[in-house]
């Protein structure tokens, strides 16, 4: 079907008037995101640039508990699009992240486009606690998506359905 046969999102680091940024084409469910150590309780700001392709795109934003592949305890929020370059600077509540107790779930902040088939820049990507401690790293781009991992919830677009490529391509030839 021409499901299986979709391709994955498209993500690219651009460089603008000495500035880097995350290009993301977004044509299937996809989180570019990095693990963060925030206070369990309080407020994060986050501030960064965007823009997108056409006005009905968006970005989205999210502090996450994660479970594993599932996100729980979610706080975040989806902002409306924009052709031209917008500031965004938004406090984000935190209330019992991680869990009760000494040992924390890890604790992951996404950005994603506000809808599938729309293409989303950002840049200067900046997350700080109550004591203005920065929670990110290369939220500038300036070092590619280093510290950045993606996850896509269509495993299908990513997957060989083959066990012996798939073998070979993981472990090489000694793997098979």
């Amino acid at each position: 079907s021409s499901d299986l046969m979709r391709a994955p999102t498209d993500l690219a680091i651009r460089t603008e008037n000495g500035h880097s940024f995350v290009r993301i084409v977004q044509r299937t469910a996809f989180y570019l995101g990095q693990k963060i150590d925030p206070p369990r309780d309080g407020e994060l700001r986050l501030r960064l640039r965007y823009r997108t392709a056409a006005a009905q795109g968006g970005l989205g934003f999210s502090v996450c508990e994660k479970l594993l592949l599932y996100s729980e305890n979610c706080v975040g929020a989806t902002v409306a699009g924009s052709a031209d370059w917008r500031a965004l600077d938004m406090p984000l509540r935190l209330a019992g992240m991680g869990g009760p107790g000494p040992l924390r779930r890890p604790i992951e902040f996404s950005l994603f486009a506000g809808g599938v088939g729309t293409s989303l820049d950002i840049e200067n990507v900046v997350l700080t606690d109550a004591d203005g401690r920065q929670l990110l790293a290369n939220g500038d781009f300036s070092h590619g998506i280093e510290r950045w991992l993606f996850t896509d919830d269509d495993h299908l677009a990513w997957r060989m359905k083959n066990m012996y490529l798939m073998s070979f391509f993981e472990t090489g030839a000694l793997g098979l």
